[in-house]
């Protein structure tokens, strides 16, 4: 095979329908100031100012130690400071977490009583008979009419017709 197998007919990228997106466009060329001057051609030729003059004295800086051990003194001191003021973050941001939570848990026993107090997780109605609830055992009537006719009564009310 030959280096440019791309050229020929049976090569894969010669079978891709390239299409032109209408998205994409062109850089345009970039329009230079007016004023513009280019750059020399050499670093040598730029003339640098001199570097300010430094304050250095020939003798040997004396130490003040009572000096150094205030500022180490004081930065101690800061850092208990913001220490301090983060734990105070912590436990409000803690505190506010608590509240969260204890909003929450107190939604999920409104929804669904008695999940969260036990350990059952499968709840289970359970029927309690009611004195004001009839069963149909208990109701009169001979026919399956009456006992159709008392739910009916039961749900819109007895309307006595």
């Amino acid at each position: 095979m030959a280096n440019h197998d791309y050229k020929t007919a049976s090569s894969p990228l010669s079978q891709l329908v390239l299409i032109k997106s209408p998205y994409l466009q062109l850089p345009h060329p970039v329009t230079l100031p007016y004023n513009y001057t280019p750059l020399p051609s050499s670093v040598d030729t730029i003339v640098t100012p001199p570097p300010p003059p430094r304050n250095v004295t020939d003798s040997q800086p004396t130490t003040d130690f009572s000096q150094v051990l205030s500022s180490v003194e004081l930065s101690v001191q800061r850092i208990a400071e913001l220490k301090a003021e983060h734990e105070a973050h912590l436990e409000r941001i803690k505190s506010w977490e608590d509240q969260i939570h204890v909003r929450e848990v107190r939604e999920q026993r409104r929804i669904a009583p008695g999940y969260l107090d036990t350990d059952q997780r499968l709840l289970m109605p359970t029927r309690v008979d009611s004195p004001l609830v009839e069963s149909p055992t208990t109701r009169g009537g001979i026919d399956g009419n009456d006992t159709l006719t008392n739910d009916l009564d039961k749900a819109f009310g007895n309307m006595g017709i």
